[in-house]
């Protein structure tokens, strides 16, 4: 089966559509990170973060990643190492996700 061809518009329309069915979902996976190894947090593409050692001292696990990190290295990076997708969030409730949007 051939797979369909999918921009980051296309995505972020996706996204947003299931975003509006139950918009709790997306808040937490969006907010949960996990534990990854050095291989997989130095991909070119996906988005990782790297855990303090104070919070989370696994030398064999130093980054995590989280949903949208995955789905940013499905695109790929901009030259500044960024992807291309982006959560905004209101800006007076930190943590009410509003949707998704093209960053780039």
């Amino acid at each position: 089966m051939k797979r369909p061809k999918i921009s980051p518009e296309k995505a972020v329309q996706l996204l947003n559509e299931i975003h509006e069915l139950d918009p709790t979902v997306f808040m937490a996976l969006i907010r949960y990170r996990v534990p990854c190894n050095k291989e997989f947090g130095e991909h070119p593409t996906v988005q990782v973060g790297l855990i303090p050692k104070e919070e989370y001292p696994d030398p064999e696990r130093p980054y995590e990643v989280g949903l949208l990190g995955i789905i940013n290295g499905i695109f790929g990076a901009a030259e500044d190492g960024y992807g291309y997708i982006g959560a905004e969030f209101d800006e007076k409730k930190k943590w009410l996700l509003l949707g998704f949007k093209v960053i780039r």
